[in-house]
């Protein structure tokens, strides 16, 4: 046992990925430069959150007790990190526990000392963690936390406290380059760092009413060192990091960040890392971001551009104090960004439940991003955070705010307990948190009704993998002059909220259980959105892609209903061709690769997507998974020399791949012979 005080900082910025713990880094570096006890303590593995369970961490804690320990939280740890310091607190009584980050309801209730009874000192997310670090060690075993500037902190009567003392944000001297002066900390487990976060700034001068920003939302901006950046890219460039994250609120929002992102360029040059760069785009200088993405989607850097939308009713705009460009603005940059980078995705965002939504908005949005040829979002819930202005009382009551606190899906996916991980599939993704707060109702819309718009929303984003939006939609909108919501709306009274039109069991029970799934969430008792499609199968999905997943199982029945109801709909028997044409172009579980597929239509539906005009007559049609996959790495299709249960190889499959089968590469490989 070391005859040094124990500090322990447990961080966790990813649970899909290895990325470098930076405050870890940070704050020890801001120590070792500041402090004249740094030989005075001893500082806990940076990956301990991210290599060992909590009783593994329990065990360590015993060799070498901690004496501060210190907890990360956000949304997607806070589960973990609450049942490791608990743990903690219980082993070591005397352990002085902290906890900072965006997930800690501290500054509106006065309760939490006693809720979590286990938590000494809180540092609000706008907190600098490194000066309130080196405050508490340098002070131990006698600390003066009424001296300690802006924390919370308790007594014995486990009261709220706050410290009177001011944070001064302008006199803070940044740590020079973190990565290498703990780089002997860092390198033992480099070959597995997915990603990076470089801080440039800290701050934003922005106050959207949902959001929470380290350093603080509406106030100024503090930026670091030009020359301490730099060193940083060097250093993420010299051991090969592969994605490099600016963590800037607003990046592009000072002039120099064009010249950091130039000398990212440099270096990806010289080293050819990082191999992709991402950032936050500034609100208010779009040419400037136009500048900064162009070049790095010329240096191949830009693996997509994100338009924000967030919403597309300006009254909820003004409601949550929200500043975007133009629409057109970002997308006329996002298409000259196509024309540098080729098959550049673009990603829209945009969020579900802020006041003054409601069914109709949300259809609004549907046709928006159809009109600007755009993908459907997957849209994020509102999530309030603790941190965040909506999360008062003043605001709650202002907007007439309703919450749950239950487990939501804030992936794609999660692994099934006991099943084993697919060679395929990645080893990570996000837990469910039941401590977080959804908005489930405002003054602008009823819990039913935001039940209707979360699900429309899974399918017009569904549409996008499974040829509804750019193909059955496209036609019938081009044809009749109708708005693309018309058409989802008529499918989602029909067929997913009214699942009784269904003549296949399998969709109508599938779609029922969405329905009913996502509604008892918000109305009833299930605790969880996430859907499991059956006991074999080893994911739990979300909503928007257990939709698409439910499709693909069902293709054909799915084509050959919905295509007639449309039909009949429209007077326009031409629309049942067009449903086997895109359900024959789509490699699902009925492919054989070893034969491929050809099909007949009556109408040459290659043609008409590609130049508007629909030919009559008898056409034949090929399609082969080896063009579909002929410049992609991808697993070869071999389910049908499969003697043990080859349908949930079938079904692994057409998850892992529903991004890279769908209809968008139809035109690409589908041949007329």
């Amino acid at each position: 046992m070391s005859d040094k005080f124990n500090f322990y900082l447990s961080i966790r910025d990813s649970f899909d990925a290895r990325t470098i713990p930076v405050l870890w880094v940070s704050a020890k570096t801001y120590y070792e430069e500041n402090s004249l006890k740094s030989h005075s303590w001893n500082w806990s593995d940076p990956w301990l959150a991210y290599d060992y369970s909590v009783d593994e961490i329990i065990k360590q804690c015993y060799i070498n007790p901690p004496n501060i320990f210190g907890f990360s939280i956000y949304v997607w740890n806070e589960n973990f990190m609450d049942e490791l310091a608990s743990k903690i607190k219980k082993e070591f009584p005397n352990c002085i526990i902290v906890y900072g980050g965006p997930q800690i309801d501290i500054k509106y209730s006065n309760d939490f000392f006693k809720i979590k009874s286990w938590v000494d000192v809180v540092c609000p997310s706008d907190g600098y963690g490194e000066i309130i670090i080196k405050e508490l060690l340098d002070q131990y075993p006698n600390i003066d936390y009424e001296s300690i500037p802006y924390i919370f902190y308790t007594n014995s009567n486990r009261e709220k406290i706050q410290s009177k003392k001011a944070l001064e944000k302008k006199s803070f001297e940044w740590p020079k380059n973190i990565y290498e002066s703990q780089e002997q900390h860092l390198l033992t487990k480099i070959d597995e760092v997915h990603y990076t976060m470089l801080e440039t700034t800290r701050g934003c001068p922005y106050k959207c009413i949902y959001c929470d920003w380290g350093g603080g939302t509406y106030t100024k901006i503090v930026s670091k060192p030009y020359t301490t950046i730099l060193d940083e890219i060097d250093w993420i460039a010299k051991n090969k990091i592969p994605i490099l994250e600016m963590s800037s609120a607003n990046f592009g929002i000072l002039p120099i960040d064009v010249d950091i992102s130039e000398y990212v360029v440099e270096t990806t040059k010289k080293y050819n890392y990082p191999r992709i760069v991402q950032a936050e785009n500034a609100k208010n200088n779009l040419d400037r971001v136009f500048k900064i993405k162009s070049l790095w989607a010329k240096a191949g850097l830009l693996n997509h551009y994100k338009i924000s939308i967030q919403t597309v009713d300006e009254e909820i705009k003004k409601n949550v104090e929200r500043l975007d460009p133009p629409l057109e603005q970002q997308i006329s940059v996002a298409r000259q960004l196509q024309s540098y980078s080729s098959n550049l995705p673009i990603k829209t965002e945009t969020i579900i439940g802020l006041p003054g939504d409601s069914y109709q908005i949300q259809l609004k949005q549907i046709d928006l991003l159809f009109e600007h040829s755009l993908p459907m979002t997957r849209s994020s819930i509102w999530m309030l955070l603790p941190e965040a202005p909506a999360y008062s009382p003043e605001m709650r009551e202002k907007f007439k705010i309703k919450t749950i606190r239950k487990m939501f899906a804030t992936n794609t996916w999660s692994i099934k307990k006991g099943f084993p991980l697919d060679p395929g599939v990645s080893s990570n993704s996000f837990p469910y948190n039941p401590n977080t707060e959804s908005v489930v109702g405002t003054y602008s819309y009823s819990t039913e009704e935001f039940v209707d718009m979360f699900i429309i929303n899974s399918f017009a984003q569904a549409g996008d993998s499974t040829g509804i939006n750019k193909y059955l939609i496209n036609y019938i909108v081009s044809t009749y002059k109708v708005n693309p919501s018309e058409i989802f709306n008529y499918i989602f009274e029909n067929y997913i909220k009214n699942t009784s039109n269904w003549k296949n069991k399998e969709l109508k029970n599938e779609f029922s259980k969405i329905f009913n799934t996502f509604n008892g969430w918000v109305n009833g008792n299930v605790v969880d959105t996430g859907l499991d499609y059956d006991d074999q199968f080893p994911l739990i999905l979300s909503s928007h892609t257990y939709t698409a997943f439910v499709i693909f199982m069902n293709l054909e029945s799915f084509y050959k209903e919905i295509c007639q109801a449309l039909a009949d709909l429209y007077n326009d028997i031409k629309i049942i061709d067009l449903g086997h044409y895109i359900t024959n172009s789509l490699i699902d579980l009925s492919y054989n690769p070893d034969v491929g597929r050809t099909f007949e239509t009556k109408y040459n539906w290659l043609k008409y997507f590609d130049s508007g005009m629909l030919e009559s007559g008898n056409f034949k049609f090929a399609i082969s998974d080896k063009d579909v996959y002929a410049n992609a790495s991808y697993q070869p299709i071999d389910w049908h020399n499969i003697s043990t249960d080859p349908m949930q190889i079938k079904k692994q499959f057409v998850y892992k791949q529903l991004g890279d089968i769908t209809v968008p590469k139809i035109s690409k490989t589908i041949k007329c012979i």
